[in-house]
């Protein structure tokens, strides 16, 4: 699977009741659906069972759905990915790619840090690659996805490299890099990115201060 990838080319919590009963009331809703067959709402009813996270009934209907489309898709593997479900989002994103429904840069993004979270360097590179090819690579969302990446799994060089391309960084991906130097114990470059950033935030403050304790 992962060889193909390039080839192939988010709320209140809700108690067990509640979501009990939004998951039936949805489930409901698809039945009067089917009955009119139409179609149009299938998108809507898979973004509301992840809501009420009923995945395995989203999955479901997200294969059976006539025309998928990428915020559908997106919406799923980002909940897989919230519940640290990471090889059920990478293969949707697979199955994505096959029913032919270009990723956009939430799904890139997403994707790329299931990867990380996996540890798997290789799959993360491919999946950098194939973003490339679309002219995605360089959104600030997956390149901080990428610089996660190779902040945590690969070398500091291609951190650095991930960072000057991204466009226009923000704190997220300043904050990556900095972390990552951190971890190398580069502490005059931590510092230095630091001081270069637009602007700082709590957790660029608590990593500089927990990687100088």
């Amino acid at each position: 699977m992962k060889s193909r990838i390039c080839k192939l080319l988010l709320s209140q919590p809700i108690s067990n009741t509640q979501r009990q009963a939004s998951t039936i009331e949805t489930q409901k809703s698809h039945g009067r659906e089917i009955k009119l067959g139409i179609s149009a709402v299938e998108s809507n009813i898979v973004q509301s069972y992840c809501e009420s996270k009923a995945f395995s009934d989203a999955h479901q209907l997200f294969d059976e759905m006539s025309d998928w489309d990428v915020v559908s898709a997106t919406t799923i593997i980002s909940r897989f990915a919230q519940r640290h479900r990471h090889k059920e989002a990478i293969s949707l994103f697979s199955t994505m790619l096959v029913m032919n429904v270009r990723p956009n840069e939430f799904t890139f993004g997403t994707v790329i840090h299931s990867s990380t979270a996996l540890r798997d360097l290789n799959l993360g590179k491919q999946l950098h690659a194939c973003a490339a090819k679309i002219d995605l690579a360089s959104n600030v969302f997956v390149g901080s996805a990428i610089l996660d990446l190779y902040a945590k799994l690969s070398t500091i060089e291609e951190a650095q490299r991930a960072f000057e391309d991204t466009h226009e960084p923000n704190v997220v991906s300043y904050t990556t890099l900095i972390c990552g130097y951190l971890k190398k114990e580069m502490f005059d470059d931590a510092f230095g990115l630091f001081q270069a950033m637009p602007e700082r935030n709590v957790v660029s403050w608590n990593a500089m201060i927990g990687g100088h304790s």
